[in-house]
Order: structure tokens, then sequence, then C-alpha cells
């Protein structure tokens, strides 16, 4: 009996073993780097403010502020419900990502089974389970892994209704791509196909069922995002920033000193506070006129426009070095940093699978189903190259590259089941082809030709030693409660943050300072304190 028969208790085992397998090495993974996690509060990044924000919202007290950021609430409330029933607890939510991804690795199984046949969803669930990037993140306060979750069951359910039509399953897919596009608001370019993928599926046979269909979908994103929205208003009724950053982030990937990934604009930070505040401020000071949050976004939105226009050979040029690190194996790091990270966990620093190799896999298993009009491989390829498009609109680094790997993992695990039958079949010519567009990839995937010059690990490097130096001085690290910024003790070995204690004094900030500017003063003092950690370095090595 061979795999693409196999018996019925197989096929019954099949993902409950990918489940389990995923799962022991991202727990593994998560044990590794549990050392690290006390280190959370020393660093301004994403992670920190998630935590903090989700923090205010399970104690009642995010409202007591007016905010000037803007992060997923989806994300917020999923930690903010883990800290609410269970305490805060970091290793909770992230236990949290490990099941997300671990069930990913499911998904895949089941969506690549359907489409094509059990060899392919094993292979492809056996690709899932063994990727890098997929273990990575399992272990970071970050929110890719729910975006992951949220579009890998979306994408199942879109495949199953190509192939039996039901409308919970259009509700629910409709419900989990519009949450997911808050946590990654790329995502809602895919929104724009798949209506298109839903006309060009069922209004040959089934005109009006093909409309209600788009309706039933298109419905559930517009009812779930206006939920989400109203929740949000609800928790943090003095948010001012709109929730929108399209504008500076298509400006951050589309201007004169833009080199593909994520540029720094003069005068704004590379936060959400500088998206959001920075950008405003700076919009104001070029057109020396007052703007709402909403307008800055446009301004940048159209300054961007203007440099395309204005530029548009060295546009183009900047277009192709996009494409370049879109395909290539580095995962450029932002806030968070995988080739740091390998340093830090013995498990990570295994030989697992990466994007150098799954890419040109994934786009041979396209070339292969080239001919194949299937409703369901079109629509893997329609969201690959939805997302392909999105990212040329704006930059590229890790995460916001993560939405790709999920139809080139689904492809590649097709990829290597058809290959044993075409050697058999003897279609020489099919191999040629197909293998050449691997080898194609291959090379641009693992070339060194557009590399970021900055250096990533030196930066991460600093801060990790920075933190460390704070912790043997035993200084509390700052954490940023609904009181105002105050020094949290840590629980040895608990990777998570006491609260701090009623006679503590916290450093209280003047009444009519926000929370931007309380961000913004502890940033600065962080930035001295790196500043005058790398003097020292320098003297030393002097």
């Amino acid at each position: 009996m061979t795999l693409n028969t196999p018996s019925v208790d197989w096929v019954k085992a099949a993902p409950w073993l990918l489940f389990l397998a995923a799962l022991v090495i991202r727990l593994l993974h998560l044990a590794a780097l549990q050392h690290t996690f006390e280190l959370l509060p020393y660093f301004m990044g994403d992670a920190l403010y998630y935590d903090v924000f989700a923090y205010k919202i399970a104690t009642g007290k995010m409202a007591e502020y007016r905010h000037e950021v803007v992060y997923s609430p989806v994300f917020m409330t999923y930690l903010a419900a883990i800290y609410k029933l269970f305490g805060h607890h970091t290793i909770l939510s992230r236990l949290g990502n490990v099941l997300m991804e671990s069930a990913v690795c499911v998904f895949i199984y089941w969506t690549a089974r359907t489409v094509w046949n059990h060899r392919a969803g094993l292979i492809a669930g056996i690709i899932a389970v063994f990727y890098g990037a997929y273990i990575f993140y399992s272990a970071e306060l970050l929110k890719p892994s729910m975006g992951n979750f949220l579009m890998a069951l979306c994408m199942l359910l879109l495949i199953r209704n190509a192939r039996h039509p039901r409308l919970w399953q259009w509700l629910l897919a409709g419900a989990l791509l519009s949450t997911a596009a808050f946590a990654r608001k790329n995502l809602a370019i895919v929104a724009v196909v798949i209506p298109v993928w839903i006309f060009t599926t069922f209004s040959k046979k089934h005109l009006m069922k093909s409309l209600i269909y788009i309706l039933i979908f298109a419905g559930a994103m517009i009812v779930t995002h206006k939920s989400w929205m109203t929740w949000y208003r609800m928790i943090n009724p003095n948010q001012e920033a709109a929730f929108s950053e399209s504008g500076i982030h298509f400006y951050i990937g589309t201007n004169e000193m833009a080199h593909g990934t994520y540029t720094r604009i003069p005068g704004i930070q590379p936060s959400a506070i500088g998206h959001t505040v920075d950008a405003k401020k700076v919009a104001q000071a070029e057109t020396r006129r007052p703007m709402s949050y909403a307008e800055a976004d446009r301004y940048w939105l159209q300054k961007g426009i203007a440099f395309i226009f204005a530029e548009p050979l060295k546009w183009l040029w900047l277009e192709a070095k996009k494409l370049f690190l879109m395909l290539n194996d580095y995962e450029v790091p932002n806030d968070e940093n995988y080739d740091y990270t390998r340093k830090l966990s013995w498990v990570l620093a295994l030989p697992f699978l990466s994007f150098g190799l799954i890419a040109p896999l994934g786009f041979m298993g396209i070339f292969l189903e080239r001919n194949n009009r299937d409703p369901a491989v079109r629509l893997l390829i329609y969201y690959l190259a939805a997302y392909m498009v999105s990212l040329l609109l704006t930059f590229v680094t890790m995460a916001y590259r993560y939405p790709l790997h999920l139809p080139l993992i689904l492809f590649a695990g097709l990829t290597l089941s058809r290959l044993p039958d075409l050697w058999r079949e003897k279609q020489w010519g099919e191999l040629k082809k197909s293998g050449l567009v691997f080898l194609i990839l291959f090379i641009i995937g693992n070339a060194n030709t557009f590399m970021p010059v900055v250096d990533y690990d030196h930066t991460t490097e600093l801060r990790m030693q920075r933190a460390r130096e704070l912790m043997q001085q035993k200084k509390a690290p700052f954490m940023l409660t609904a009181e105002g910024p105050v020094p949290a003790p840590l629980v040895p070995g608990s990777g998570r943050m006491q609260s701090p204690p009623p006679a503590a004094t916290p450093l209280e900030p003047p009444p009519a300072e926000s929370l931007r500017e309380r961000l913004e003063r502890i940033r600065q003092s962080q930035i001295r304190n790196l500043q005058q950690a790398h003097e020292t370095s320098q003297a030393a090595g002097g």
C-alpha cells in the first residue's frame, strides 16, 4: 500500500503525529529561550508595548490615559485575556503561540490533502513542523503566530468551500481574514482578491449563489472589523491616533532613501509612536499647517506617490530590490532577530528548513500546476500574488514576509510529492523546465547582492549587553503600567514581572504628560545608556 492510498488509521493518525512533533520541538525551543524572558522589561519594543497595554486592559486601567500609539487590538486582547484569567505571566502567552503554531502544521496538512492528496499533505505538514521561522515565532511575544494561525485556518475553510460550499464556512472565513488583518495589515489586500476568486469559481454555473457567497464573506469581514473597532474604542476611549498607518508605511518603503527593507525617516522614530505622533509632527512641519492623524497619513501616501512619478526608474530599481529581499533566504530583522536568536537557542541552531529552500520548491510547485484550473490551486496563487504586491507597496522584513510562507510551504509539499511520479513516468522535459525554475530561484534565494548594510546582530548584542548590565547592577527595569513608568522587580527564573508593591514610589510624570511623552522620555534615556555602553566598549577595544 502506497502513501497515495493510505489506510484509514494512518489518515487519522497523521494530524495528531504532526501536532505532537511540532509541539515537542517548539516547547524545547521555548525552554531553551526561557533564560532570556526576564530581559523583556529592558527592551523598548513591540513585545513590551503589547505586554504593558494588555496588562492595562486586564486591570481595567487602559482608559485612564490618552493614547497616541496604534497596536493590534486582537493580539492585545489575547494577551489581556490570559493576564485576566491567570495573572501577569508572559510564559502562558508564549505557550499559546506554541499551540497555535503547532496547529498550523495540522491545518497545512489538511489543506494540501484537500487540494491534492494525502502524500502532498503529509510532506507539507512535515515541512511546517521543521520550518525554522515557524519555530522561531512560537516563542516570541509578538503577533505573527496569531496571524499565521488565523490565515491557515481561513485558507483551509475557503478551499473546503471550493469543494463543498457551506454558509457557515463563508462566515467564519470572512471573520478570520478580518481578524488576521488586524495582526498584519498587509493581509487586507487578500480581501480584494477573494471575492474575485469566488465570482470566477461559482458564477458560471450559479451566478446568484456566487453573489450570495460574496455578500456573506464580505459581510462577515465588515461586521468583524466593526466589532473589533467598537471593542477597542470601549477599552481605549482616549485613543487619539487614526487606526491607519498605511500611508507612512508606504512612504517608508517608497522614497529616495529607501533600500527595500525598513528605512529610517529623519525625524520619525522607528516605532509605533514614530509612525503616528512623529509622522504627524513632521508632516505638519513640512506643510506648515495643522493636521489630523488621518490627514498626516494621507500626506505620506501622496509623498510616496510623488516620488514614483518624479523618479520612475529609481522606483523600479527599488521594487527589484524588494523582490530580491522577498525571495531571499535572509530573514531581515526588525523588532526581532532570527539569526541572533539562533545563538541563544540550541534548538533553533539546528539545521531546520529555511526560506531559501522552501521558496524555490514552492514556486517550482506553482510551475508544475501552471495548467491546473482547480479553484483551490488558483486561490493559493491569488493569495501569494496579492500578498507579494502588498510587500512591493511597503517594505520587506521577516515579520512582514511571514504570511508568504503558508502558500509556499503548501506548494513545496506538492513539488516533493510530485517529483517521484515525474521521474517514474520519465517526464524529462517537465523535470528540466521545473528544475530550471528551482535553480534560478535557489540562486536568488541564497545570493548576497542586495543585503541590508545595517549590522543587526551588533545592534541586538548592544541591547543584550546593556540589559545584562542592568540586571547585574540590580537596577529595576522600567514597566509602563496604568500608573505610569514604575520599577517592576522580576520574579527570579519565572520570565514574568511582579506588580509594584503598594509602598513603592512610582516615577510619576506631570499630570498633563501623555503616554507618548512618557514613552519618549524613557526611550531617550535608554538611547543614552546604549550610547554610553557603545562608547565604553570602543574605549575598551582601543
